[in-house]
């Protein structure tokens, strides 16, 4: 599971912003979702072939998270 919060500048949460994270090895379930009253968005990553995912996440589509998480399949 990665667990994603959205923050604002003052770092309270955000609700209600689409969040989609794509990776480059395996699949993301609901690779789009809203952020709770948190800020906090849950998705599932599974992969039956080994290597590195790296993974990238959007808020609405157009703010790239600067935080890059990679993720090892064994």
């Amino acid at each position: 599971v990665i667990n994603i919060f959205v923050r604002n500048a003052d770092n309270l949460p955000l609700s209600g912003k689409n969040v989609s994270l794509t990776t480059n090895l395996g699949n993301v379930a609901e690779s789009m979702q809203a952020s709770d009253k948190s800020g906090k968005v849950s998705f599932t990553l599974t992969s039956s072939t080994p290597g590195l995912a790296e993974l990238n996440a959007l808020v609405d589509g157009q703010i790239q998270l600067k935080q890059k998480v990679t993720v090892k399949f064994e």
